[in-house]
């Protein structure tokens, strides 16, 4: 879609008012700017702001016209990072598109590692694919190309997470997100290393119920298996002799 959004006064008066009501209750807050600068002007308002939640530098979004996912770059996010580090000091992360290449995994984790990241969210669509439907295209504004997400982009995804596992420092957490549909879904993103999980394309076909559905089938997976908490079995995944 692009980013379309009301702005950044919009939603930190929103998430301001949900903190009010909801105190108990952890908010995130997913920005980037069209420009650096930009980017940086967000981050500076959410630092100076009363928001005491999570904030998410979202890196790779694929739909925006003329702008490459800055996550590809590893010089342009390590100095984003290293100048938004220089005053920001609330809890931030970062979205990440799918790397592909072992190589990518390594010198990503290696920029990612250099910065007191919270987490980082494994991982945005696959960009520029394109879905068909009647003999038109789906996905706008790029004329049918677009991210792709769902349950088409899970072992990618699942990839991913494993990967930066077992690269990054153990304070950097991790968050699965692709193709989560149903319990199963989430234990394997845990199992690959992640520690939270992200509902997007489910929650959109679904409805909110989708929630407890697919947390109640994880429980179950987890009394099947004999496992108590995620930590059991977060991380472990096994490898073929």
């Amino acid at each position: 879609m692009g980013l379309p959004n009301q702005g950044i006064d919009y939603y930190l008066d929103y998430l301001l008012t949900l903190q009010e009501s909801h105190p108990k209750r952890a908010f995130f807050l997913s920005l980037v700017g069209m420009s650096p600068d930009e980017t940086h002007m967000l981050l500076k308002k959410v630092q100076n702001s009363g928001f005491n939640g999570i904030t998410e530098l979202n890196l790779s979004c694929p739909n925006v016209p003329g702008k490459p996912q800055i996550a590809y770059d590893f010089e342009t996010t390590e100095r984003i990072l290293s100048e938004a580090f220089a005053y920001f000091d609330k809890p931030l992360g970062i979205k990440l598109p799918p790397y592909f290449d072992i190589v990518d995994f390594d010198q990503a984790a290696e920029v990612f590692n250099r910065h007191p990241l919270k987490f980082v969210n494994c991982v945005n669509s696959i960009g520029n694919g394109m879905y068909i439907e009647d003999e038109s295209v789906v996905i706008r504004p790029k004329n049918g190309f677009g991210g792709i997400g769902g349950q088409y982009i899970k072992p990618t995804a699942l990839a991913n997470v494993h990967a930066f596992y077992q690269r990054l420092d153990p304070s950097i957490q991790i968050i699965g997100t692709g193709g989560v549909y149903s319990g199963r879904d989430a234990f394997e993103h845990i199992l690959c290393g992640a520690s939270m999980v992200q509902i997007g394309t489910a929650l959109h076909q679904q409805g909110v119920g989708i929630f407890e559905r697919i947390s109640l089938e994880l429980k179950a997976i987890m009394a099947q298996k004999g496992y108590e908490k995620l930590e059991d079995f977060k991380g472990k995944l096994k490898y073929l002799a």
